[in-house]
């Protein structure tokens, strides 16, 4: 009912817009609705240029058939610290207006498609004095232009609005005649709508800000935390990075959906790197996140982590390395394990089909789901559960960060039993349906140009055959002795992928020309950095330099013998895929992964590389004449 009347007041505006009359004057009822509940300024103002933005029309191209607006407001602290002395503090607060509109049908519209040009993005304005008066808290510094008094400016909002859906419709009547012509050129027949129905949901949060006590007291931290390298001759370059961000997200679009969603997040990150005794240079990363600055851990615990993986970088300095490819039994940590589910299936547990390319170079830059074709299968141990509960908000007191009301297109989050008893029951969808799967889950996450796909919110693996982690590594060596093997391997930290890397690594084994979902593929995941060798005979732990993994397939997933009873929570940033920044703006969002412990009869393992580069000459400087 909410669709039809905008509607009806969007077409009883066009004539007066081509007068130059006040544009929305019968939209106000609904408009002045929305504002009213959600008391938003920014929210109010759109309104009126969301429905101006239904009136446009080139002559003999299609019109809109839907416009969502989003205004970003994004609070970006970034400190570096080494040895004690903050070698970075960068603070941004960038704002965007970006608009998704859809022409053409339901059917088939201008979304998921890969062109062969850069499709460009929203309209952005930047905050140029990242010190300014920003509205629900302030940071260090002078005032934002136009906003003396702490409220926003609406004049270059609207104006933003204006150009960005302005670009947005030309760019999608281009988009639609070109999906038109590469899909009669594919003939690709039981094809899918583009657009599935969803019922309007109102949801509004506080704006979320980062104050001036939590940069002071990052800062703080990220010093003290980072002179506790001093101690650590053998570490040739370390330093901490804490990055901490406030998001606000505003969204109202043509079908009465209207939003306020925000969080924060804080990011605590350990590098360090060193050379081995024969000169092989590497690296290690340990990262943790908290929902706020109050939920990180305190600072004894801080300290006490850091020390750990400072020493474990130097015992890396003088560890052996694996003598041989191994073939035998491997366990993860609970915290290796939840590296080891975000590396793997919780990039391909999303059911928004792939986009269609306009030629067969862009239709390699697309990675396919790893799972398309498993629905149904057994795909994990029959004792293993997995959900998606956008919901939750911790787990056994531990913070769950990817919680939330409402996701990008507004619809209500809701938990998706993902794996039952092992197998392939449902997958994550946004508004973009599937052939299997018709409508939204509430997981639409990563915004794609004109389209939102689906992504993890709280992953949460359970298990119902457990033992305590020291009995698991009792039945690890027991493995590797029916090997006949003289150590088994226990892997406690997987390498951290680069920011930038979105989907899982995959192995290609198709031919090239199949569609993404159709070749079949592996998982590669990251080198271990934290791994050590257990004697089958005296149970004696002996690290390791790190190592490297073969292919992980669906057969390893399902070959898992045991669990551990206790659990592990990872967060981190979902990254866009490299095809999506194809298809204009893009934008990340946050998840957490809860894992036990995982034993594996089975894996393929090799020796890291050794690349050597010649020892430094003279001594460290800060430890030259210490005893």
């Amino acid at each position: 009912m909410v669709a039809e009347l905008l509607l009806a007041a969007v077409l009883a505006a066009s004539p007066a817009a081509a007068d130059g009359a006040k544009v929305g004057s019968d939209f106000g009822a609904i408009a002045d609705d929305f504002g009213a509940v959600a008391e938003d300024a920014i929210l109010d103002a759109l309104w009126p240029e969301l429905a101006r933005s239904m009136t446009l029309k080139l002559p003999g191209q299609p019109a809109p058939y839907y416009v969502s607006f989003s205004h970003l407001e994004q609070a970006t602290l970034d400190l570096t610290a080494r040895l004690g002395e903050t070698v970075r503090d960068d603070f941004s607060l960038p704002r965007y207006i970006h608009v998704r509109m859809r022409v053409g049908s339901t059917e088939l519209d201008n979304t998921n498609f890969l062109g062969g040009g850069w499709p460009g993005s929203g309209t952005l304005r930047v905050v140029s004095d990242p010190g300014g008066t920003v509205p629900g808290g302030t940071v260090p510094g002078g005032t934002v232009p136009g906003e003396e008094n702490g409220k926003p400016d609406l004049a270059p909002i609207i104006r933003d609005a204006w150009q960005a859906a302005d670009a947005a419709y030309k760019r999608s009547v281009e988009s639609l005649a070109a999906k038109a012509a590469a899909l009669k050129r594919e003939r690709k027949e039981g094809r899918a709508p583009d657009f599935s129905p969803a019922e309007p949901v109102r949801s509004f949060q506080p704006a979320a800000s980062l104050s001036d006590g939590d940069r002071t007291a990052l800062r703080t931290l990220a010093e003290k935390l980072s002179a506790v390298f001093s101690s650590f001759p053998g570490i040739q370059r370390a330093e901490v990075r804490i990055h901490a961000r406030s998001r606000t997200r505003r969204m109202l679009d043509t079908e009465g959906f209207a939003s306020r969603q925000s969080y924060t997040a804080f990011m605590v990150t350990f590098y360090a790197e060193a050379q081995t005794d024969e000169g092989t240079p590497f690296r290690d990363v340990l990262s943790l996140m908290a929902p706020t600055a109050g939920t990180l851990p305190p600072y004894s615990e801080l300290e006490r982590r850091i020390r750990e993986f400072a020493a474990r970088v130097e015992r890396r300095t003088k560890a052996q390395d694996l003598p041989d490819p191994y073939l035998g039994p491997v366990l993860f940590s609970p915290e290796a394990s939840a590296e080891f589910v975000k590396q793997t299936l919780a990039g391909d547990l999303a059911g928004t089909p792939s986009p269609v390319t306009s030629d067969d170079y862009m239709k390699s830059a697309v990675k396919g789901g790893q799972l398309a074709k498993f629905l149904g299968l057994r795909i994990l141990p029959e004792w293993t559960d997995l959900v998606s509960d956008p919901g939750r908000t911790e787990l056994e007191g531990r913070p769950l960060l990817g919680s939330y009301v409402v996701d990008c297109e507004g619809v209500r989050g809701k938990a998706v039993d993902l794996v039952r008893a092992g197998r392939l029951s449902a997958f994550l969808m946004s508004r973009t349906p599937s052939e299997k799967f018709g409508a939204s889950n509430g997981h639409g996450r990563i915004v794609a140009g004109s389209m939102v796909k689906a992504g993890p919110a709280n992953l949460i693996l359970t298990a119902r055959k457990t033992a305590p982690e020291r009995g698991l590594v009792k039945e690890l060596l027991r493995l590797a002795r029916k090997e006949g093997l003289p150590y088994a391997l226990i892997v406690r930290h997987l390498n951290e992928p680069s920011v930038g890397e979105g989907a899982p690594r995959r192995i290609s084994l198709g031919t090239g020309g199949e569609d993404a979902e159709d070749a079949p593929s592996r998982w590669a995941i990251s080198p271990a950095f934290d791994v050590v060798r257990i004697s089958t005979e005296t149970g004696e732990e002996e690290p390791l330099r790190g190592v490297l993994f073969g292919p992980i397939g669906i057969a390893e997933l399902r070959s898992i013998t045991a669990a551990t009873r206790e659990t592990a929570v990872y967060s981190y940033v979902v990254n866009p895929d490299s095809s999506d920044y194809n298809q204009g703006y893009t934008d990340d969002a946050v998840a957490s992964i809860a894992s036990p412990g995982l034993l594996f009869p089975q894996l393929e393992v090799r020796p890291a590389a050794k690349k050597r580069r010649p020892l430094p000459v003279l001594a460290n400087p800060f430890f030259a004449g210490r005893p």
